[in-house]
């Protein structure tokens, strides 16, 4: 059996069309992830910033906006649809780290 390592993200989203997000939310649910805020989540789950962003875009419109941050990781995001200053200000922060 393969274990697989968990990682705390916070997942943070901006729904900007009128669509239907029952699959989102079942997502959400599968994961046992906690609303913060509205649109801002909290999950413990196996991954990568980037996989749980691609998870999360699969059942998104492209309008959408989606940011998966890892706790305590400060290295480790990816965002799409999220503006240009937020991305520029993560980005420096990664430099930091990295």
């Amino acid at each position: 059996m393969r274990m697989w390592k968990l990682t705390r993200f916070m997942i943070a989203f901006e729904l900007r069309t009128a669509s239907d997000y029952e699959t989102l939310y079942h997502c959400l649910d599968h994961w046992a992830a906690v609303p913060i805020l509205d649109g801002l989540w909290l999950a413990e789950i196996p991954g990568t910033a980037a996989s749980v962003r691609d998870v999360l875009r699969s059942v998104l419109d492209c309008e959408d906006g989606i940011a998966v941050l890892p706790i305590g990781d400060e290295n480790n995001w990816a965002a799409i649809g999220i503006s240009v200053r937020g991305l520029q200000w993560l980005d420096e922060r990664r430099k930091s780290f990295g």
